[in-house]
């Protein structure tokens, strides 16, 4: 079933602040969603426990080998509910990588692109891992 919207971006673009918006708006709450809740409504294609709770053991998220092996089923899981849309944060290109189709066509519906300014996002990923901007650069 082709029910991911993939919110795609490159890393410190805007991403967690369109997760949030989407997390806000489809809650209908009176109460904001909080940050740590926000994966209840838009999902993560990068979530560690997800990895885990499809393998039934511990997952390093550094284990490269494991984690493409488990991503075709991870990504069943989530359409597996059924929903007509399933929300999901990535951080990955439209590829194959080791063979493995990263976003795979089968349950993609759409996708969305965040784009942020290169400079700002600079600034952002900088501060964000404590680092000067000319060494981000």
């Amino acid at each position: 079933m082709k029910s991911i919207v993939w919110l795609a971006s490159y890393p410190k673009s805007g991403n967690t602040w369109l997760r949030m918006f989407l997390a806000n708006y489809l809650a209908q709450s009176k109460q904001p969603v909080p940050l740590a809740q926000a994966h209840r409504i838009v999902l993560g294609d990068a979530m560690p426990q997800t990895y885990s709770i499809i393998a039934k053991r511990p997952v390093d998220p550094k284990d490269e080998a494991a984690i493409l092996a488990l991503r075709p089923a991870v990504l069943r899981a989530i359409v597996a509910n059924k929903a007509d849309i399933n929300l999901v944060k990535t951080h990955n290109q439209n590829m194959a990588f080791k063979g493995l189709d990263l976003i795979p066509a089968g349950l993609t519906r759409l996708a969305l692109y965040v784009v942020r300014n290169p400079l700002d996002l600079v600034i952002s990923y900088a501060d964000h891992y404590g680092m000067t901007v000319a060494a981000t650069a």
